[in-house]
C-alpha cells in the first residue's frame, strides 16, 4: 500500500518522466513527500519530507539543469517548497498558518527561481508567493466573501514570467481567470454559465494567451483568443473533467487527461484536439469500487502524451504513455 496520493508530473529533456506524490510511511497510514523519476530501465524512488502528514497538493517542475522543485501542503507546516541541488533536498516553509498552501500550483521562470499559487483557506483567498533572492514575496491574488473554497486552482507564468491563475469563485458560482494589469491583480470572467468551473487546469499559449480545461456540464475547454473567450464541450459526459489535466502540443493543439465517474465504472480519458475535431480515448477503466482520483498530463518533444494517475483500488499509482497498455505497471516499489 502506498498510495499515490495528488501526482505531479514533469518530464525532462530526454523524455523521462519525473513525479512528486504522497506515499505512506512504512508501517503507518502517514503520508510523506516521494519522488520517483525513470533512469532509462527502472523507477528510482526517494523520500523527500518524512515529516507528519506532508506529500498532499504536490505540484512539480524541473529546472534548465534538469533538477526538480516541489511545492506542497504540510498540515504542521503549511506551504513548502522543497528543491533538489548539491546532492540533497532542501526544504523551507514558504508561508505558515492554519490551513495555508492546500492546491499548491507550481511553476518555475526563465531565472529557474519557483512562483506558487495556493489557498489561504482559513481567511478565504488565493495566495500568490515568489522567490526574490533568499526572501518570498507574497501577495493576495482574490479574496472572497464566503468560503471561496474549491477542489483546486490552477497557475502558470508566461513567457514574460508574469503569474496567471484560473479558479472557481464560489461566491460567483463562476470560472474566473485572474492576471495582473498594470501590476494589479485583475480577475475576468471565464464561462457565464453558472456551475461550470471546479477542477480547472490552465495553460498559456504561445501567443500569451489562456486556456483552460474544466468541468461544467461534462468536459470543458475555454480558450481566449485576445478579444473573447471561446467555450467548447469535449465531453458530454455529466461527470466528465471533474479531474482534468491540460497540455498543449508544438503545434498548439490541446490534450486533456480527466476522470469520468460513470456508473458502473469510473473511466480515466484521453482527449485530443487534431486541428479538426476532438478524439476521445478510454486509457484505463476501474471497478464501482474504486476510482480514478488525480492525474497529471505532460508531453514530450514530440507531442506524445504521458501520464500519471492514482487508482484507489488497489491504491496504485500508475503511469501510462503513448503505445503503452492501458492498464499499466505500479510506480511504487518499497523503499
Amino acid at each position: 500500500m502506498d498510495g499515490g496520493v495528488e501526482p505531479s508530473l514533469a518530464l525532462d529533456a530526454e523524455g523521462r518522466p519525473h513525479v512528486a506524490y504522497g506515499g505512506n510511511l512504512a508501517g503507518t497510514y502517514e503520508y510523506g513527500l516521494k519522488y520517483a523519476r525513470h533512469d532509462g530501465s527502472a523507477w528510482q524512488i526517494e523520500m523527500v519530507d518524512d515529516s507528519v502528514s506532508p506529500g498532499w497538493h504536490n505540484s512539480l517542475a524541473l529546472d534548465s539543469l534538469g533538477n526538480p522543485h516541489i511545492a506542497y501542503h504540510d498540515p504542521g507546516e503549511a506551504l513548502m517548497y522543497a528543491h533538489y541541488y548539491s546532492g540533497s533536498w532542501h526544504i523551507q516553509a514558504v508561508e505558515s498558518g492554519a490551513d495555508l498552501g492546500e492546491k499548491a500550483s507550481l511553476a518555475l521562470d526563465s531565472a529557474n527561481l519557483p512562483h506558487i499559487a495556493y489557498w489561504d483557506y482559513t481567511n478565504h483567498r488565493i495566495r500568490y508567493a515568489r522567490r526574490v533572492g533568499a526572501d518570498w514575496h507574497i501577495e493576495t491574488v482574490v479574496t472572497f466573501v464566503g468560503t471561496g473554497y474549491d477542489t483546486s486552482l490552477s497557475f502558470a507564468l508566461d513567457t514574460g514570467n508574469q503569474p496567471h491563475v484560473s479558479y472557481y469563485d464560489y461566491d460567483l458560482s463562476l470560472l474566473r481567470y485572474a492576471h495582473k494589469v498594470g501590476g494589479i491583480w485583475q480577475s475576468d470572467t471565464v464561462d457565464p454559465e453558472d456551475y461550470r468551473g471546479q477542477g480547472s487546469s490552465l495553460v498559456i499559449d504561445a501567443q500569451g494567451h489562456p486556456r483552460i480545461s474544466y468541468s461544467g456540464d461534462g468536459l470543458m475547454y475555454a480558450r481566449f483568443d485576445g478579444a473573447v473567450w471561446r467555450i467548447t464541450q469535449v465531453d458530454n459526459d455529466w461527470s466528465a473533467g471533474s479531474r482534468s489535466s491540460l497540455a498543449l502540443d508544438r503545434y498548439g493543439h490541446p490534450h486533456i487527461g480527466y476522470s469520468v465517474w460513470a456508473y458502473p465504472d469510473h473511466e480515466l480519458r484521453y482527449a485530443r484536439f487534431d486541428g479538426f475535431d476532438w478524439q476521445i480515448e478510454i486509457l484505463d477503466t476501474a471497478a464501482e469500487t474504486s476510482r480514478f482520483e488525480s492525474m497529471s498530463l505532460a508531453l514530450d518533444g514530440d507531442s506524445q502524451p504521458h501520464i500519471v494517475y492514482q487508482d484507489l483500488q488497489p491504491d496504485d499509482l500508475k503511469y501510462a504513455m503513448k503505445g503503452l497498455p492501458h492498464i499499466v505497471s505500479r510506480i511504487y516499489v518499497p523503499l
